[in-house]
This record gives structure tokens, C-alpha cells and sequence, in this order.
């Protein structure tokens, strides 16, 4: 993990991170507890799509904030 450009050995200052996805609702800035609202009554109507007309992209995308921020380039993947 030597770096050319850096004069410095870096030696004993790298950390490995294992990171989780962000949910939907985390990616949208929502708010969604589902275990609250489910006790409150207020259940999802199962019939109605919660993630809309862009599930495929969505799943294509990802939840890593990278993969979300980067611009989107067409023909880099299956449609």
C-alpha cells in the first residue's frame, strides 16, 4: 500500500474499515421505523409499491455513498 508520491512510509497509519450499505430511507434523508409504526397501527399497505418505478436502478446503484455520488454513465450495465 506504498504510495510513489509520498515521501513518508505511512507505516502504522492505515485503518481498514468494514462499512454497511446505507438503507432507502438513509439515501432519501427519510425517516423510516418500521417496528414503531407497525405497533402504532400505521402498517404499509402491502398492495402499493414502497420503492416506485426506479427499484431496478436503485439495485444497480447501490447503497455505498461513492457508487450513489458518482454520475451516472450510461452502458456500464445491464438494462
Amino acid at each position: 500500500m506504498a504510495l510513489p508520491t509520498v515521501a513518508d512510509s505511512l507505516a502504522g497509519r492505515m485503518e481498514t474499515l468494514s462499512l454497511l450499505p446505507l438503507s432507502q430511507s438513509e439515501i432519501e434523508s427519510r425517516f423510516a421505523n418500521w417496528v414503531d409504526n407497525a405497533f402504532a397501527g400505521r402498517i404499509l399497505d402491502p398492495a402499493r409499491p414502497a420503492l416506485g418505478d426506479d427499484l431496478i436502478e436503485r439495485v444497480l446503484r447501490g447503497g455505498y455513498p461513492e457508487a450513489i455520488a458518482r454520475p451516472e454513465k450510461t452502458g456500464q450495465h445491464c438494462r
